[in-house]
């Protein structure tokens, strides 16, 4: 199965030369996720992708040993050693870039989220304005969609921080 399946997408792809001197970069609504794309110095183009990642650790309890996990998404696994369920350790659990996250308010209980997430950047509540870090954060879903809601910079902690989060790469 192809990157983004079998129809082409309408969808705006920014693409990077895969050369480290070359800093070419392309945008195109005609990528298929089948065709190799190619710079004008001739190497690979590379597809990069807005959202961040989490690095997942997992053990098993009966083979007594450690794995980890980059899939997207993935929260269960199967230890390759002896078919038993592996158990996510979340106190291990790494998160990278922009990702989407849960909140709530510890003083007025107010819930929200939030597809502009990091794991040490806070949001101000709208409410009574305690600033909030998301207590869940997963990767964005991979469909391309964008969110209905303005980001709002002024309830951002990247954003008041000067690292704006609407600039944000994966790592």
């Amino acid at each position: 199965m192809s990157l983004l399946g079998d129809n082409k997408s309408s969808i705006k792809r920014t693409f990077k030369c895969s050369k480290s001197l070359c800093s070419a970069k392309y945008e195109t609504e005609d990528f298929d996720g089948k065709t190799d794309m190619k710079c004008h110095c001739g190497d690979d183009l590379r597809w990069r992708s807005r959202g961040g990642t989490v690095h997942r650790y997992f053990r098993c309890d009966e083979c007594d040993k450690d794995y980890e996990s980059l899939a997207y998404k993935q929260t269960k696994l199967e230890c390759p050693g002896c078919d038993a369920e592996l158990h996510e350790d979340k106190r291990r659990t790494k998160y990278y870039g922009k990702l989407y996250g849960q909140y709530q308010c510890s003083n007025c209980r107010k819930k929200w989220s939030s597809a502009y997430a990091f794991k040490r950047d806070f949001q101000k509540c709208t409410e009574c304005g305690n600033e909030v870090l998301p207590h869940q954060l997963v990767e964005h879903l991979k469909d391309g969609k964008k969110g209905d809601k303005e980001h709002r910079s002024d309830l951002c902690g990247r954003c008041m921080s000067e690292r704006p989060c609407k600039f944000a790469n994966r790592r």
